[in-house]
């Protein structure tokens, strides 16, 4: 099987050798289609498909709230809101708020740095399941006077503080405020999106300011219709005691993913779509360039015939020659799909959520292999028009001409 599969690869080489624009131009059209698929998948799976960074990620949710009376609400929860959630016997592991604050770090050198920092309540951190790198905030953290504590990210730890371990209680200077390092947070944690600092705040139970972005945790295998309907309970009991501001709201959750990701995910499979119509349109681009190939090579199969060649070896011949095009666009197609990837990176895809890098792992590999398989079947094994074999249609073609 090895001797006549080299041979037939052997034989279709230097088919394609006599005529190189064909090859050329089949190459580069399964090239372009599969690399715009694949950089653009790989982008939908670093974003979509890719499990979040945490300890069971299908537990963690994003709250917000709204209203059924048809009022506009930013969406944001209060204090009281996310205190209550903590209660005991409800299903909930632990809810946590965050409060986005524009701050003005200055670095070591002097340099002041305009950034975002998020003030989160108790058990923030604890929620995600990493373990911190250092430190963490403590329960005196939250209910210190004064400054408030502040856990850095392991980027800023890394590139500002040159990965010190005895960071923990060193202080730290904001054009606001001056305060004190508490911790250093996991390599992998950004939640909210691009953060740096973290301060310890306390989600004050009376607090009707609704201000935070919600996060929870579910206790394992908890049901979300229960989920649900002890929510829905805990905010009947907040309309009752604060009417002017839970009247008429309703908690909302959805997947972590979905609350990091945004209204991303939707442009991401649009663009996803236009890609995969690219792909189709490669493929019958090719399925024109084999037929038309198929026709001009009669004469050739007719000296084949003649000197005794069989119509199943013309056809494995005709199907090696596809195969071999397709895994040569594959691989251009892979390089073309890295290159798309980095260009994306470079034009400013990695500040949004979860594209900080993009990785090339197997299932972009699978994908692309799938996406190659695809094209060779439907630019050999059907015509869109009749719904009759291409192969069988190309080797009729072919047959019957020599024979005439």
């Amino acid at each position: 099987f090895r001797r006549v599969l080299f041979r037939s690869l052997k034989f279709a080489v230097r088919n394609l050798r006599r005529t190189p624009a064909f090859p050329l131009a089949a190459v580069v059209t399964l090239a372009l289609g599969i690399g715009a698929t694949t950089s653009i998948f790989s982008t939908v799976n670093a974003a979509l498909l890719r499990p979040l960074p945490y300890p069971n990620p299908q537990d963690l949710y994003g709250i917000r709230t709204a209203l059924t009376d048809g009022r506009v609400t930013t969406g944001l929860l209060s204090g009281g809101e996310i205190a209550r959630l903590n209660a005991p016997d409800l299903s909930i592991f632990k809810a946590a708020g965050a409060q986005p604050n524009q701050i003005t770090f200055l670095r070591n050198d002097g340099v002041p740095v305009t950034t975002t920092g998020w003030a989160v309540t108790e058990g923030f951190f604890e929620l995600f399941g990493l373990p911190m790198t250092l430190g963490g905030f403590t329960d005196a953290d939250y209910q210190r006077q004064g400054p408030p504590a502040i856990v850095i990210s392991y980027r800023i730890w890394r590139d500002v503080y040159g990965s010190d371990p005895q960071i923990v209680g060193k202080p730290i200077r904001f054009a606001e405020l001056a305060t004190t390092i508490s911790g250093v947070a996991p390599k992998n944690f950004d939640t909210p999106h691009g953060t740096d600092f973290w301060a310890a705040i306390r989600a004050q139970p009376d607090d009707v300011g609704h201000s935070q972005e919600g996060y929870l945790r579910v206790k394992p295998g908890t049901n979300p219709e229960r989920l649900h309907g002890e929510m829905a309970s805990v905010m009947a009991g907040l309309a009752k005691d604060f009417p002017a501001s839970d009247l008429n709201r309703i908690y909302v959750t959805k997947p972590l993913v979905e609350t990091v990701v945004g209204d991303l995910s939707s442009i991401l499979l649009i663009v996803f779509s236009a890609t995969a119509l690219l792909l189709v349109l490669a493929c019958v681009n090719v399925t024109n360039l084999l037929l038309a190939r198929g026709a001009a090579r009669a004469r050739e199969m007719a000296v084949r015939l003649t000197l005794g060649a069989s119509r199943g070896r013309i056809v494995r011949q005709l199907l090696t020659e596809s195969v071999l095009l397709a895994g040569v666009g594959l691989l251009v197609g892979l390089g073309v799909a890295y290159g798309g990837v980095q260009l994306l990176l470079s034009l400013g895809a990695s500040k949004l959520p979860r594209l900080d890098s993009v990785p090339f792992d197997a299932s972009v590999f699978g994908f692309a292999v799938a996406a190659t398989v695809m094209a060779l079947l439907q630019a050999h094994l059907a015509d869109p028009t009749h719904g009759v074999a291409v192969v069988e249609r190309l080797a009729d073609t072919v047959l019957g001409a020599a024979l005439a």
